[in-house]
């Protein structure tokens, strides 16, 4: 029984699936607010939420849904220099013909996602839209568990198929396109003891379409080319996951994470998670993660020669080798423990975190989230 317990707790975390045994016409929303900003002056606003709802033991319906506001400020920078790279975001900076180098360049995004599961099955629908991006997804997966619950098999699928529409630009001037990903993944969870998770996991994904930023220029051999990617790419990794309960309700979670694809890009991650009870209603949690990988075949500092290498040519510091670290605290207050304000915030929980994000590419990014969940 106590295998059970650790496990039904663990596998909702680690792989989002409905809860085991829940009650019937158990409720949970929650709605959350994060801010993000970088060292190039990049803010990005999101507001967010999800609903779930159990309608008996082997059936429940989760929603998610986000809404994002992006703001770039405008520079006076040649077009495909250092000064004009991207931010983490992936928004494009105004700049060129087009816009005025001085003012600010702002974007919306929208999407939600529903999943529906019932028994050992699940299958969900994903949009997400933006001024020149709409993007569509269906995904669906089985999950069986075997030996008394204690190990958990999972296997998952997506089709993504997404309509790309440039807005007008002097620079690149890229024509409407489209993008295209399969997407499919194998997952084991096993108890190892009754504090014991490990984990681990295959993926494989196969994108096909415009897969570079169409805004995005290039100096090569002495002139500006728009920015091109190859237009299919695959991509597979896999990783070891390991929970495991400390004394003095705490426990600890580390994972790695070996990343290759086609166009030359291979990634080790290596991360951890320290969680600590402070009292009975406040969890803080700290966290580390390193990320060093190589460069993609087509990448280069400088490009010599006209075309770039093979056709292909980019300014994207994510296509060339780097490494990088986060690190960040997290503390989570669930106030319907709390004896002065149980009676007002019955099923209710604050959350508030930040990270600091650096990389050997001069990049850094300061990362707030707070938010208040609600069950009812």
């Amino acid at each position: 029984m106590q295998l059970r317990t650790l496990l039904s707790a663990a596998t909702a975390v680690l792989l989002g699936a409905p809860g085991v045994s829940p009650a019937v016409d158990d409720q949970e929303a929650r709605v959350s607010f994060e801010y993000f900003a970088d060292s190039d002056h990049v803010h990005v606003y999101s507001t967010g939420g999800n609903y779930g709802i159990d309608f008996d033991p082997e059936t429940s319906l989760s929603m998610t849904w986000n809404h994002e506001l992006v703001v770039v400020p405008g520079i006076a920078a040649p077009a495909g220099s250092a000064e004009a790279l991207d931010a983490i975001s992936g928004a494009s900076r105004p700049i060129g013909a087009t816009s005025d180098p001085y003012s600010d360049f702002t974007k919306t995004r929208d999407q939600l996602d529903a999943t529906a599961a019932w028994r050992w099955f699940s299958a969900g629908y994903y949009v997400s839209n933006e001024t020149d991006y709409f993007a569509q997804q269906i995904h669906g997966g089985v999950r069986r568990s075997l030996r008394d619950d204690n190990t958990i098999l999972q296997g998952t699928a997506s089709y993504g198929w997404d309509a790309i529409e440039p807005s007008e630009d002097e620079d690149t001037n890229t024509a409407a396109d489209h993008k295209k990903s399969l997407h499919a993944a194998i997952v084991v969870t096993q108890v190892v003891t009754p504090v014991t998770l490990i984990q681990g996991g295959a993926e494989v994904t196969r994108v096909e379409g415009l897969q570079h930023n169409p805004y995005r220029t290039v100096y090569v051999a002495g002139g500006y080319e728009a920015e091109l990617h190859p237009d299919t790419r695959l991509r597979q990794d896999v990783y070891l996951k390991v929970n495991q309960s400390l004394p003095n309700r705490a426990s600890a979670k580390l994972d790695y994470k070996f990343y290759s694809d086609d166009w030359g890009i291979s990634s080790h991650t290596l991360g951890g998670k320290l969680n600590q009870y402070v009292g009975s209603d406040v969890v803080v949690r700290y966290r580390y993660r390193y990320y060093l990988q190589t460069a993609a075949d087509f990448w280069r500092e400088e490009y010599t020669e006209p075309g770039g290498v093979d056709g292909y040519r980019t300014v994207d510091y994510r296509m060339g080798d780097f490494s990088a670290h986060l690190f960040g605290a997290k503390l989570s207050w669930d106030l319907s423990e709390n004896s002065l304000t149980s009676r007002w915030f019955r099923g209710t929980s604050f959350e508030l975190q930040y990270e600091r994000y650096f990389n050997s590419n001069n990049f850094s990014a300061n990362i707030f989230e707070t938010g208040l969940a609600f069950a009812f």
